[in-house]
């Protein structure tokens, strides 16, 4: 009797450790063409399901993608973040990107802590139709399917198209989320599923960007309780403050901005700031074999035309930039139009505008700021990096800078005791700027996070005609090439988590 019931429990927990590692969720990536040159952009949209409920999710706010050939990343990460419940975004191919296939990797933090990406095939270049010999078809397989046919015409006495979407498949209440690209060629594309073999790990969703660190005296490295953590960020316009843990740990959360959003953490002196690095797993090939099958249709060739626009003129008005964020909190502060306005050749001609401000000797004192040991110069901030005390303004380029932020006493908590004789804070346009005369502090550190990517407007390109990514009418019109073939690609999944996937050479 006991070997039994040690039986049906060791059953139970190996059945609860199977159910615990097992990831429900895969990405199904659309591209607006199956081709593409060196240098392209490729326009995508990735739809994430659910393999348990077998319908399609965004419960992970973030998508990461990247492109690779022969198990190598070519090119940089791209993290797309989750609008209205879909991921949209782009990836660029290098400029010397050489011919062949790449694959582009798709995953939630989720899938790639456990193991498991998804790879969707393009062609980079001019070779021969490759056709995937392996590829894995049964990835949505337990999914049902739902062909919406389409009708193609011509406009009358207009070089366009029509795309007529035929909805009648879907069932009462059923909803289809769909996007439609339309290419030259009409050559058919690679099968687009694929999966790393990879099945482990319990499913994590990433609901916001967080960064983590670790609060260390500076001579023996023992953690540090209760030390206090300033975040910064001129560019994003925010500052937070938090306490270290027993282990000196700490943790900023909420940090959801765009790429190339740059953050300086700064705590006392005399102590060891670090910071815990983001690790995204290494990038591997989707492990299949082509076959050449020869190239049907040439490859498009870059148009030699162009189109010119207009020149536009700008009539400029006066407008005043509202504070925000840490800015909010400085007693003086000048933006972009402002600064524009003045327009000062130097730092200097700035900051004179300031009440109790006076110049001596290149550095800028604030009347406040005096003790019974004489006047105390007041720190320079560049990007939220505190400088040397006999830093020269004039090295700053008025072209480059954002706003200047003037913070005269009482601000501490955000700058620290350098901030104690008042900060000016420089904030430049691109917000990664790097002085020759920056001091090197243990205790301040600047770190750049993998943002979410800008959104991009679309523009057409020799092999993409037409794409969108968000379908809302069962009508479509794009413009229609004089001569060759197209294809036609409609994607999607429905609300009742059938999959929609139409393919159609028009010629």
């Amino acid at each position: 009797m006991r070997y039994t019931v040690l039986f049906i429990l060791s059953g139970f927990l190996f059945h609860f450790t199977l159910c615990a590692q097992k990831v429900g969720e895969r990405v199904w990536l659309h591209t607006d063409a199956p081709a593409y040159h060196s240098g392209d952009r490729v326009h995508f949209k990735a739809y994430i399901l659910d393999m348990d409920e077998k319908v399609s999710t965004a419960q992970s706010r973030y998508l990461y993608v990247e492109l690779g050939k022969d198990g190598v990343m070519v090119g940089k990460r791209v993290k797309v973040q989750e609008t209205e419940g879909r991921y949209v975004g782009y990836m660029d191919i290098p400029e010397d990107a050489v011919s062949g296939v790449y694959s582009l990797r798709a995953y939630t933090l989720g899938m790639g802590r456990a193991g498991v990406f998804s790879y969707q095939d393009i062609q980079v270049g001019r070779p021969h139709h490759l056709v995937c010999e392996n590829a894995d078809t049964t990835l949505f397989s337990s999914f049902s399917t739902l062909n919406i046919p389409i009708r193609l015409g011509l406009t009358p006495q207009r070089d366009s198209a029509i795309l007529q979407l035929d909805m009648s498949g879907l069932l009462e209440g059923e909803w289809a989320d769909l996007s439609v690209s339309v290419f030259n060629g009409g050559h058919r594309p690679l099968p687009p599923y694929g999966t790393s073999a990879a099945d482990r790990g319990a499913l994590e969703r990433e609901v916001t960007q967080t960064l983590c660190g670790q609060v260390l005296t500076s001579r023996r490295e023992k953690p540090v309780e209760d030390a206090k953590v300033s975040l910064i960020s001129p560019q994003a316009g925010i500052f937070s403050v938090t306490s270290t843990d027993k282990d000196g740990a700490f943790v900023f959360d909420g940090l959801d901005f765009p790429e190339g959003t740059q953050y300086v953490l700064r705590t006392d002196d005399k102590r060891l700031l670090q910071i815990q690095e983001t690790v995204y797993p290494e990038y591997a090939s989707s492990g299949r074999c082509y076959r050449d099958e020869g190239w049907a249709v040439p490859f498009p060739e870059w148009p030699d035309d162009a189109i010119e626009l207009d020149a536009a003129t700008a009539v400029a008005t006066a407008v005043v930039d509202p504070p925000k964020g840490f800015s909010a909190l400085a007693d003086f502060s000048f933006g972009p139009n402002q600064i524009s306005d003045m327009s000062a050749t130097c730092m200097h001609e700035v900051l004179r505008r300031v009440p109790g401000i006076f110049i001596r000797e290149e550095k800028a004192y604030l009347r406040a700021a005096v003790s019974i040991y004489g006047d105390f110069p007041a720190a320079i901030a560049i990007d939220g990096v505190i400088l040397e005390g006999d830093y020269d303004l004039d090295c700053v380029e008025m072209s480059d800078v954002e706003r200047v932020d003037v913070f005269k006493t009482g601000q501490t908590v955000i700058w620290g005791a350098r901030g104690g004789a008042g900060v000016i804070s420089i904030t430049t346009k691109k917000g990664d700027f790097v002085p020759q005369q920056a001091s090197e502090y243990l205790n301040q550190k600047k770190v750049t996070l993998l943002g979410y990517q800008r959104p991009a407007p679309y523009k057409p390109s020799a092999q993409t005609i037409y794409w969108n990514p968000a379908i809302r009418s069962d009508v479509i019109t794009f413009p229609m090439p004089k001569d060759g073939c197209l294809g036609i690609c409609i994607e999607g999944v429905t609300s009742l988590g059938r999959i929609v996937r139409y393919f159609v050479k028009w010629e």
